[in-house]
Formats: structure tokens, C-alpha cells, sequence
């Protein structure tokens, strides 16, 4: 992957091979020596009063 600056943010590239779909949102954690990248679930009501997570992590 590559990262380049776009105003006050680094934009990643991701090769399309990993099949990463457009719009998906990610949570970036930095320690000390390592950055990691975590999808982020969806959670929604199904409308019965539970949560649902929606997608695959």
C-alpha cells in the first residue's frame, strides 16, 4: 500500500486485488513501533429491540 497527503489527511492505497470495497470504514491503532487497521462493524437494530452486526470482520 501507498499513502500520500490530501489536505489534512493520508490517503492509503489498497490494491484492488484485496477486493476492499468502496466506503468502508476502518479504525487505525498506533503503538510503538506498528500500525494496525481494524474494519468497523456495522451495528443495527433489526427492529425486534436487538442489535445486529451487519458484515463480515
Amino acid at each position: 500500500m501507498k499513502a500520500r497527503k490530501q489536505g489534512n489527511a493520508l490517503v492509503l492505497s489498497i490494491p484492488a486485488k484485496l477486493d476492499v470495497k468502496e466506503g468502508t470504514d476502518y479504525m487505525v491503532m498506533k503503538e510503538a513501533n506498528a500500525v494496525d487497521f481494524m474494519k468497523v462493524a456495522k451495528i443495527v437494530n433489526d427492529g425486534l429491540g436487538f442489535d445486529r452486526i451487519i458484515g463480515n470482520l
